[in-house]
């Protein structure tokens, strides 16, 4: 059990070293390519987007959140479909493991460990910010004193902080799927580096906020 912790906690210190140098990568990438990574694109026109969320009407972060999950889905099930991915239906979940022949055993173990971080986070991001932005759309309903940390600002660490991992993983993941399917773990890419962008805009304080009882996500 010990040998196991110890795996884990190496796995996600070499997560969060590489966090950093994957930025400025995409950021290259993005300008290579004319991209501006605080701009969304594609997203649906709808002038409504989940009522209950108070204040969020019309939050393209909220909606990128939601085109990530089904992104990620598309992605998953484009490569089963070409054998390069299977998914594993004994083991709790939809869980995905690589199945291509030409990677060796330490490929394939980690492509696997960088596949579980973004199906871990998947669906976390989309929940994550729809909470973010309820808290910040009732705290503007309230009267907060200047000197109280934002449970905005707790909820947007929490967020960025999977986003921020989610990227590691897909970076790592474009040296085992190139070419065709790199393009698409590009594009995956550029999504959440625009929503960490933007999330960063909006909430300057986020990464100085401090979760009781917790010491990192």
């Amino acid at each position: 059990m010990q040998a196991d912790d110890e795996k884990n906690r190496l796995f996600w210190e070499d997560i969060e070293s590489k966090m950093d140098g994957v930025f400025h990568e995409l950021e290259e990438k993005a300008r290579v390519l004319g991209k501006d990574l605080t701009v969304f694109e594609g997203l649906s026109k709808a002038k409504k987007f989940d009522l209950f969320q108070r204040k969020a009407v019309s939050n393209d972060v909220l909606k990128a959140g939601r085109k990530y999950e089904d992104l990620v889905d598309d992605w998953l099930d484009a490569m089963a479909d070409k054998g390069v991915l299977k998914m594993m239906e004994f083991l709790p979940g939809s869980v995905f493991r690589v199945a291509a022949d030409d990677f060796t055993e330490d490929e394939k173990n980690h492509a696997n460990s960088l596949i579980e971080v973004i199906m871990r986070y998947q669906l976390q991001i989309y929940l994550k910010l729809s909470r973010l932005y309820y808290t910040l759309g009732k705290e503007s309903e309230e009267d907060w004193n200047s000197g109280d940390e934002m449970a905005s600002d707790v909820t947007a660490k929490m967020v960025l902080h999977i986003i921020r991992r989610s990227l590691v993983a897909w970076s790592g993941l474009m040296k085992y799927f190139p070419d065709g399917d790199g393009h698409a773990l590009l594009d995956i890419s550029l999504l959440l580096m625009r929503m960490k962008n933007r999330l960063e805009m909006e909430f300057p304080h986020a990464d100085m906020a401090v979760r009781p009882g917790f010491d990192g996500y």
